[in-house]
């Protein structure tokens, strides 16, 4: 079993105390391997032609290579490999995969919480070397010309630290042309009870890239251009509360403050929220929609999928989508939409439409999860559930560390149990191909039936129990991966056709429709480098 971990492709490593594989690898007697890889600017800077990008993928197909060479030193088989990763390195798992050059090298996957499908998780060659452009103006390094040689030169002889400190000088940037944007569309002053969107949400800036090599093709076309006998073995999923993290981190809001400096989280009041008297359409527009994203239709359609409501979208849409003013109930009403809208957004409906794409294949198996349990002993409170990532600790073992347990929080007794279960599922999937189905062929829990995109039944686990469901958050990921890119397509065709390919084609792989739009260069929003003029 091979770890990717994750950390948006900027952040991370694989030494971390809650990937510790002893536990698993003990209790289910796997051979657990982990793998570092180039992050930031070393492992994902693209400056066409100088650095093409995709330097950390090589490196974890590096790691695949060393696995087939190696491991049957260590006792394994070759040919029983499962890669698997949470976040951007379930991203990077499925990367691997749509790569002709690392799909020989495993077998299995395991895919928690992204794909390759995810916003945030693909960029095209122009998005990205307009980031490596704006990259090297804020590490001053254009000189008196834009010699992008003699440029990428001047960034090898930067130390590490000062690189890393770059990317926050480019966030702070790409904020900046988000804000210009947002003004240029819906020209009105933001009430002063909206924090400045430079408080980043979420975003990647520095992120893989359709290079025509390491990924010659479309993630789509390169899963229609799989062959039956390379058919995958894919366990998928999610955890419930997959926006929440984000929010805690991100949102900033008159009168609210969720996440102290100390560490400590704070509901607020409903009252609190009616006094800031939140623009949901404004709130979406400046929080949650990439730069691509902000035309007002689709941040106004966003607001009414999620059951919001603005005084602002009947104005300017000259239509009132239905929705009461008052419609929020509670502050963990207002909560829970806005972590269904963050979490369905970023990271649920790629992964699901992922899965529905390898089950479409020929010969296919694939098993789905949603993993609902909070732990009991963190530092945070019961009302934010399972956030993104809590499901590791329990795959990896950690109710049974007393070095983790000492340095962080402990777990009770039905948490251990709930690990063991994890542990169990994982590795049986890994052996198998079924969760499952334990080593010596029993049924280990429920019945677990494949996913497929008709039915979609998935397993919920939960603390004490296991339950077959169906059809995960269907509607609004079907507004996200069907709906959504239409409408862009749409737009892009009455605003932009030289854009468009013949027969409404984009010139542009499907779910990559947003960065058709033009915007500003980056680099224009950089204060403090060379002149790129």
């Amino acid at each position: 079993m091979v770890w990717i971990f994750g950390g948006g492709f900027f952040s991370g490593t694989s030494t971390l105390d809650v990937y510790d594989g002893r536990f698993l690898a003990a209790k289910e007697n796997v051979i657990v391997v982990s793998m570092q890889y180039r992050l930031g600017p070393f492992g994902f800077l693209y400056v066409d032609p100088e650095v093409q990008g995709n330097m950390g993928l090589w490196d974890q197909h590096l790691a695949l290579q060393w696995v087939q060479k190696h491991i049957v030193k260590f006792g394994g088989d070759p040919t029983k490999v499962t890669l698997f990763g949470e976040s951007a390195g379930a991203a990077s798992v499925t990367l691997q995969y749509l790569s002709p050059e690392s799909r020989p090298l495993f077998q299995r996957m395991i895919i928690q919480s992204a794909s390759a499908l995810n916003r945030w998780a693909l960029s095209t060659k122009s998005v990205a070397h307009d980031a490596g452009l704006a990259f090297i103006k804020t590490s001053d390094c254009f000189g008196s010309g834009r010699n992008l040689k003699k440029a990428v030169g001047c960034l090898r002889k930067l130390p590490a630290e000062t690189l890393f400190d770059r990317l926050y000088e480019l966030s702070i940037a790409s904020a900046a042309r988000r804000d210009s944007r947002l003004v240029s569309l819906v020209p009105t002053q933001w009430p002063a009870k909206f924090l400045p969107s430079a408080a980043q949400y979420f975003e990647v800036i520095m992120r893989p890239v359709l290079d025509g090599d390491f990924l010659p093709d479309c993630p789509t076309t390169l899963l229609k251009s799989i062959q039956e006998g390379e058919a995958p073995e894919a366990l998928v999923g999610n955890v419930d509360k997959e926006g929440m993290y984000w929010l805690l981190y991100g949102l900033g809001i008159r009168g609210v403050d969720f996440l102290s400096d100390e560490g400590t989280v704070t509901r607020p009041t409903l009252d609190q929220l009616k006094a800031a008297e939140i623009d949901y359409f404004q709130l979406i527009q400046m929080r949650f929609m990439s730069v691509g994203h902000l035309v007002p239709a689709f941040s106004a359609m966003t607001t009414a999928q999620y059951g919001l409501n603005s005084p602002f979208v009947k104005r300017i849409m000259n239509h009132d989508f239905g929705v009461p003013f008052n419609a929020i109930s509670s502050e963990v009403d207002f909560l829970n939409r806005l972590d269904d809208l963050s979490g369905e957004m970023d990271f649920v409906c790629g992964t699901q439409l992922f899965a529905k794409l390898l089950a479409a294949m020929k010969g296919a198996k694939v098993q789905y999860y949603n993993f609902m349990h909070k732990t009991v002993g963190s530092q945070f409170p019961a009302w934010v559930g399972a956030m993104h990532g809590s499901e590791i600790e329990y795959v990896f073992g950690m109710p049974f560390s007393s070095e983790f347990q000492a340095n962080f929080y402990k777990f009770t007794e039905d948490e251990k149990n709930l690990s063991a279960k994890m542990m169990r599922y994982w590795a049986n999937f890994a052996r198998s191909g079924n969760a499952a189905i334990n080593r010596d062929g029993t049924e280990f829990g429920p019945s677990w039936p494949e996913f497929d995109g008709t039915t979609q039944k998935y397993m919920e686990i939960d603390l004490k129990q296991q339950t077959m469901k169906h059809h995960l958050r269907n509607k609004s990921c079907n507004f996200w991966n069907d709906d959504f890119p239409s409408i862009a397509r749409a737009y892009v065709s009455a605003t932009q056709p030289d854009r468009l390919g013949g027969s409404m084609r984009p010139k542009i792989c499907p779910h990559l429709e947003f960065d058709l739009y033009d915007v500003e260069p980056l680099e224009n929003f950089v204060h403090g480098g060379a002149s790129c003029s």
